[in-house]
């Protein structure tokens, strides 16, 4: 009797769970959002950094992509975890509308959530609530397109990560390291441990080889660079130049080409290094 009830008992709860269960597309969403990008500067630039130091920065801007047809409020398009939100602002707070049944009608209306420290960029829907009546909505021309959310970008240089030393002065003769893109207050801000003042974005490799200074070009990023030296203390010198970019997910792939459309021949004995 007892084995009896415990299996009934574990019957009802599994059925209780599943009826209590959130539809998929209820679920918290994160947020992908199509940016336009002004880099600081388009002249051609050159310099030392060091491991970890910001030097070059973007105005990311996402521009309004369709509105309310009852008010005007502008709206952006951006993808989700499942299906297509649409975003805006009322006054300092955003607000994000969903088209379930694809009439041109939002039907459903989510909360949303920042990064908890700063930068305070947007980063998630949270949580869908039925709307009382559809509201249409409507896409805009490139020419009534207006900036919604803006926010700045900034690159930093990690490394080496690997490389190959010279048997003689252990200076570096090919190494690899990385470029990463984050959200931040400003090239100078507080950047610390906890992640306050740096929200990484994406990472794309670098290659150094002191015999062959090679041009790389970063697409879709448009921004090209040429390692001229790297050092085992985490110092990188640089030429490096960027261009606008009207559109650019950060979900999608980075692809490298370099100049002369050859890849240049890597050393197969490229070993860990310590500073």
């Amino acid at each position: 009797m007892k084995k009896h009830l415990s299996l009934s008992a574990i019957a009802l709860s599994l059925l209780v769970v599943t009826g209590c269960a959130t539809p998929i597309e209820d679920i918290d969403r994160s947020l992908r959002f199509p940016w336009a990008l002004e880099p600081e500067t388009t002249a051609p630039q050159s310099a030392t950094v060091e491991q970890g130091d910001i030097f070059f920065t973007w105005n990311a801007t996402a521009n309004s992509t369709h509105r309310l047809v009852a008010d005007g409020m502008p709206l952006v398009a951006v993808s989700s975890s499942f299906g297509a939100i649409y975003c805006g602002k009322t006054g300092a707070d955003f607000v994000c509308y969903e088209d379930r049944n694809g009439d041109s009608a939002f039907d459903f209306r989510w909360k949303t959530a920042l990064r908890s420290v700063s930068p305070t960029v947007l980063t998630r829907a949270t949580m869908p609530e039925a709307l009382e009546a559809p509201q249409a909505f409507e896409a805009v021309s490139k020419e009534e397109a207006t900036p919604l959310i803006e926010y700045k970008l900034g690159l930093i240089y990690n490394g080496p990560v690997r490389a190959k030393l010279d048997e003689e002065d252990l200076s570096i003769k090919a190494g690899f390291g990385e470029f990463a893109l984050g959200w931040i207050d400003g090239k100078d801000a507080i950047r610390d441990p906890s992640g306050k003042g740096w929200n990484w974005v994406k990472s794309f490799a670098l290659l150094y080889l002191d015999e062959s200074k090679v041009k790389t070009i970063v697409n879709p990023l448009n921004f090209s660079f040429t390692i001229l030296d790297m050092t085992r203390t985490g110092d990188l010198t640089l030429e490096y130049s960027a261009e606008a970019v009207s559109r650019i997910l950060f979900t999608e792939k980075f692809d490298l080409d370099f100049e002369g459309d050859k890849p240049p021949e890597i050393p197969q004995d490229v070993s860990g290094v310590a500073p």
